[in-house]
């Protein structure tokens, strides 16, 4: 969070950075929809945020307008 201060500081309102458990955030309060969620997840949890995030939508399709995730390789075989 210390290292990226410099980009907040050079782009004043356009960027937030948060640090908190991905688990335990609600994605849908973080930002008005349209929401587009981009992450690179980690192996021990990348499953769970995943299925999280797959809910909210089912839920309300309008909760997440788009996803782009990384997943490391085995993860995504395990997926897939």
């Amino acid at each position: 969070v210390e290292a990226l201060q410099s980009l907040i500081a050079a782009y004043p309102g356009q960027l937030k950075i948060m640090q908190a458990d991905a688990l335990k955030t609600d994605v849908t309060a973080l930002a008005p929809a349209p929401r587009a969620v981009v992450a690179n997840l980690p192996y021990n949890i990348a499953t769970p945020l995943l299925i999280g995030w797959l809910r909210q939508i089912r839920a309300n399709p309008a909760n997440i307008h788009s996803m782009t995730l990384m997943f490391q390789k085995e993860v995504a075989e395990r997926i897939t």
